[in-house]
């Protein structure tokens, strides 16, 4: 079995979903096969090997779906496509203008076979793909690689939010609660806020303004790493934090972030709507008063926290562990 797949190097979506996946089933052993990464689609993406599988997260950029499908019928290849988020954005997202939704519903459309990572997203895919859908969960090589606890002590408690340019309204939903936290003479005493996968953009100061309520004590940003890497942010990280606006753009997303506080055993409060609702273990926040008392508790209380993180990571462990749903993989791929 070789398989040729579609990602940017860079994509964290490709990273979970494409890269990280494929290696891990390769080092297992589960496909004998050559694996090639690729972000530009051609005759030479092809040379050398006869790929009996094509892999593409959503779409690939500049290649509309008939040529796609020119190369299907050239090279007689099976199609995968893999949703790992809903097409339609909210109005307020940056990408809604540019976004490519029409074509990633195109691709869905002209695939063999859809995986998704989420019940939401199957039943989307659905009604657009009616041939074979499958639910492959993100998943982490836990204890592994950049996924080990290498967490570093410190004297207070750290809030980190390890977020990404699209976050801005998320970030906004919670401000308030931040803000009042900054203005609490205890928590500025125990606690410090870290926002982290910093750029000089924009839009990313304006979230740092948000996170910090203003304020530049018990503040600091750590800078966006290599996404080889990215996981060394939450070396830094006592809580971990995952607000959300609600939308069903932001239900149809992943619990990823739960995962990697669960990698790092450490506890995480989110925002109390799909994908975190299911979680037994985060500890789920609605209103700006939910995310002041749950972040200035989990400040003092020590305990608290480790039984959260722990608590997490176990559970993290038990049922979202890459391996287990690379045998899913394999079995969706040699079907």
């Amino acid at each position: 079995m070789n398989i040729l797949a579609f990602t940017k190097q860079n994509s964290a979506v490709g990273y979970h979903r494409i890269m990280l996946p494929l290696h891990y089933m390769k080092q297992d052993g589960l496909i004998n096969g050559h694996v090639r990464l690729s972000d530009t689609l051609n005759d030479e993406s092809f040379k050398g090997h006869n790929f009996d599988i094509v892999i593409i997260n959503r779409m690939i950029e500049g290649v509309s779906v008939h040529e796609l499908l020119e190369y299907k019928k050239k090279y007689g290849f099976k199609l995968i496509i893999d949703i790992d988020d809903y097409w339609v954005l909210d109005p307020w997202h940056i990408l809604v203008h540019v976004y490519p939704t029409k074509e990633i519903i195109e691709y869905i459309k002209a695939a063999d076979f859809v995986t998704v990572t989420n019940e939401l997203l199957y039943a989307e895919v659905k009604a657009l793909n009616q041939h074979n859908v499958d639910i492959v969960v993100n998943a982490l090589p836990f204890d592994e690689d950049q996924f080990t606890d290498v967490r570093t002590s410190y004297h207070k408690t750290r809030f980190n939010y390890v977020a990404g340019s699209t976050h801005e309204q998320d970030i906004i939903s919670i401000k308030n609660g931040l803000k009042r936290l900054q203005t609490d003479t205890e928590f500025r005493n125990n606690a410090e806020l870290i926002i982290s996968g910093f750029q000089d953009h924009p839009i990313w100061h304006r979230m740092a303004t948000y996170y910090s309520g203003g304020y530049k004590a018990n503040f600091r940003i750590q800078n966006i790493l290599p996404i080889a890497e990215y996981m060394n942010l939450y070396n830094d990280t006592d809580v971990a934090l995952a607000p959300l606006r609600d939308s069903f753009f932001n239900q149809c997303k992943s619990n990823l972030k739960v995962l990697e506080a669960g990698a790092k055993r450490v506890p995480i409060i989110a925002s109390n709507i799909n994908p975190y609702k299911p979680c037994p273990y985060v500890i789920k926040a609605e209103t700006s008063s939910d995310w002041y008392n749950y972040m200035k508790k989990l400040a003092k209380d020590a305990i608290y926290r480790q039984e959260y993180g722990e608590a997490n990571a176990n559970w993290c462990r038990e049922y979202f562990h890459i391996r287990k749903e690379n045998l899913k993989r394999k079995h969706i791929y040699e079907a």
